[in-house]
């Protein structure tokens, strides 16, 4: 009984670090933060999207949607900074211009 304790311990350490080892890509970022904003899941989308910028997967789409997650969950002063760095990369996106 005890060995297995430890057994457990063992694979549920190995599990939460080759979890951390996968890099979240454009395509990942893009689909998943896309049907977190079709869903409505604000919290799990700004969860998502901001681990996506930590790793590299920086875009207009991708901060407009973190924007408007920030503000649909009532952060207005964290959804601003989002929209501005979208408008920067593409001026004419009309989302992060309301």
């Amino acid at each position: 009984m005890e060995s297995r304790k430890y057994i457990l311990t063992a694979v549920c350490m190995l599990g939460f670090f080759i979890g951390r080892a996968q890099s979240t890509d454009f395509t990942r970022a893009d689909s998943t933060t896309n049907a977190l904003y079709d869903l409505g899941d604000w919290r799990q989308l700004i969860h998502v999207a901001k681990s996506a910028v930590d790793n590299g997967a920086d875009y207009p789409a991708l901060r407009s949607r973190l924007g408007y997650a920030y503000m649909m969950s009532g952060n207005y002063s964290a959804a601003l900074p989002q929209f501005d760095r979208a408008l920067k990369s593409d001026s004419y996106n009309q989302e992060a211009r309301y």
